[in-house]
C-alpha cells in the first residue's frame, strides 16, 4: 500500500475551487439567520400593543426587548465555545429548535413576568446560533471573498428583521400581537434541513480524529478526489498548539488590545442598533405618525440594511474591513442626525434608507474577527464579542426608555443615537488592526500588531 499524502487543513479549502454545494451551504446558513432575525425583531412591533395592555412605564416597555438580549448574551458566551469543542453542526440544530419553541411559547404569556421568562429562554438559543453561522461561513468561504460571505450571512439576519416588519403590518391589525409569536414556531421545521445538509467543521473533524467523516464531507461538497483514502489529514502546528475554545488565545500574540476594543465597538454598535430598531415605531407614533406607517419606516431601514451588508462585504474585500467600517460609522452618524430634522414622509423614507444602508457596520466588526481569529477558536472569538457586545443590545432599549421619560424631541433622540455610533467608530479606529485585503497567512488570518 502506497504512502498517504499529507494534507494540512488550514490551507485546504483556500486552495480548492468553489463548487455549487459550497454556495448552497451559504444559503442554508443565511436562512437560519433569517429565522433568528425575525424572532429578535418581533418586540418593536408588539411594544405599542403590550405597553397599554399591561400598563407599562417607558422603561418597562423598553425592557421587553432587553430580556431576549439577556438570553442572547448568555447563549453567545456559553454555546459559542461549546460549539468549538463539541461540534458546530449539532449546537446550531439545538439552538434553532430551542429558540423556535420558546418564541412560540411567548404567545401564551398572560403578563409581564411570564413574557420575560420566555424571551430570556428563547434568546439563549439565538445567541448560540449567530456566532456559529458566521464561523461556518468564514471557514467554507474562499479567503479573498470572506468579507462578502460573512456579510451575506448577516444580511440574512436583517432580512429576518424586514420579514418581521412585513408580518407585523399583516398580522397585528388582523390577529393581534400573539400571532407574531405563533409564526415564530415555523423555523423548527428547518431543523430537518440542517440535519440533512449542514456539514460539520473540517477542522473539528480532524481534531476529533475522524478522517472518514472528513472525506465524506469533502465529497458532499463536490471534492470526490479525496474519497479513495490516499490522503491523511492534519492540523498544522499552530492549530495543534491551541486547544479548541481556549479563550486565552483571544488575548495572546498581541491580540488583547484588539479583542477589547472590538468588544467596545460591538457594545456601542448594538447599543445604537437595538435602541434605534426597538424604539423607532414607538417614537414615530409618539411624534404623530400612524402605527402601520411607523412599521413601514422600520421596514425601509431593514431592507436598506440588507443591501448595505452586501455592498459593505464587497467593499471590505477590496479596501479592507477597518477603513470601510470607519467610513460607514461616519455616514451612519450623519444620516441618523439628519433623520430627525424633517417630518415629511418622503424625507423620512429617504433617510430611513440611508440609516439602513450604513447600519451594516456590525458586519464590518464581525468580518474583521473572522479574519483575525484562528479557525479553531473563531466561534469562540465571535461568540465572546457577541456576548460582550450584547450588553449594548440589553441596555439600548432601556436607555432609550429612560430618555422617553423626559419630553425630548425626535431630533434629540437622533443625536443620542449618533453619539453611540461615533463612540463605536472611535473604538474601531483605535484598534491596531492592519488588515487591508486578503493576507496569505498560514491560517488565512490578518496580522495584528
Amino acid at each position: 500500500m502506497g504512502e498517504k499524502k499529507e494534507i494540512y487543513m488550514s490551507g485546504l479549502l483556500r486552495e480548492l475551487p468553489m463548487t455549487p454545494r459550497r454556495y448552497t451551504l451559504l444559503l442554508i446558513v443565511s436562512l437560519v439567520m433569517v429565522f433568528e432575525g425575525y424572532d429578535t425583531m418581533i418586540i418593536p412591533y408588539v411594544m405599542p400593543k403590550l405597553g397599554p395592555l399591561w400598563h407599562l412605564t417607558p422603561i418597562e416597555n423598553g425592557a421587553l426587548a432587553s430580556y431576549g438580549f439577556i438570553g442572547l448574551l448568555i447563549g453567545s458566551i456559553v454555546l459559542g465555545p461549546i460549539a468549538d469543542r463539541f461540534g458546530r453542526r449539532r449546537v446550531m440544530i439545538f439552538g434553532l429548535i430551542w429558540f423556535s419553541i420558546f418564541t412560540g411559547l411567548a404567545m401564551s404569556a398572560n403578563g409581564y413576568g411570564s413574557f420575560a421568562v420566555f424571551r430570556v429562554l428563547g434568546g439563549f438559543g439565538i445567541g448560540g446560533v449567530m456566532p456559529i453561522s458566521a464561523s461556518i461561513a468564514a471557514e467554507y468561504a474562499p479567503p479573498q471573498r470572506r468579507g462578502f460571505w460573512v456579510s451575506s450571512v448577516y444580511a440574512g439576519f436583517i432580512v429576518g428583521w424586514a420579514l418581521s416588519a412585513v408580518m407585523a403590518m399583516l398580522i397585528i391589525p388582523a390577529f393581534g400581537w400573539r400571532g407574531m409569536f405563533l409564526v415564530g414556531l415555523i423555523p423548527i421545521l428547518y431543523a430537518a434541513v440542517l440535519a440533512r445538509w449542514l456539514p460539520e467543521s473540517l477542522q473539528i473533524l480532524v481534531k476529533w480524529g475522524r478522517p472518514d467523516q472528513v472525506r465524506k464531507t469533502l465529497s458532499r461538497l463536490g471534492y470526490t478526489q479525496f474519497e479513495n483514502g490516499a490522503f491523511e489529514f492534519h492540523l498544522d502546528e499552530l492549530e495543534e498548539s491551541h486547544s479548541l475554545a481556549q479563550i486565552g488565545l483571544l488575548f495572546k500574540g498581541g491580540m488583547g488590545r484588539t479583542t477589547v476594543l472590538l468588544w467596545v465597538a460591538s457594545f456601542f454598535t448594538l447599543l445604537f442598533m437595538y435602541g434605534y430598531a426597538t424604539w423607532l415605531p414607538t417614537l414615530m407614533v409618539k411624534h404623530g405618525h400612524g402605527l402601520v406607517r411607523s412599521y413601514s419606516y422600520s421596514l425601509a431601514v431593514d431592507l436598506a440594511q440588507v443591501v448595505g451588508n452586501l455592498i459593505m462585504g464587497t467593499l471590505m474585500d477590496r479596501f479592507g474591513a477597518k477603513r470601510v467600517t470607519i467610513v460607514y460609522f461616519v455616514l451612519l452618524s450623519l444620516s441618523v442626525v439628519l433623520f430627525g430634522v424633517n417630518s415629511t414622509n418622503a424625507y423620512i423614507y429617504a433617510f430611513s434608507i440611508l440609516v439602513g444602508l450604513f447600519t451594516a457596520v456590525q458586519a464590518g466588526i464581525n468580518t474583521t474577527m473572522a479574519h483575525i481569529y484562528p479557525a479553531n477558536v473563531r466561534a469562540s472569538g465571535i461568540g465572546w464579542n457577541a456576548g460582550v457586545g450584547r450588553l449594548g443590545s440589553i441596555f439600548g432599549p432601556v436607555v432609550v426608555g429612560w430618555l422617553a421619560v423626559y419630553p425630548m424631541t425626535l431630533e434629540g433622540y437622533m443625536v443620542a443615537f449618533a453619539v453611540m455610533s461615533l463612540l463605536a467608530m472611535a473604538a474601531v479606529a483605535l484598534s491596531p488592526i492592519r488588515y487591508e485585503r486578503f493576507s496569505p497567512d498560514p491560517l488565512g488570518e490578518a496580522s495584528v500588531s
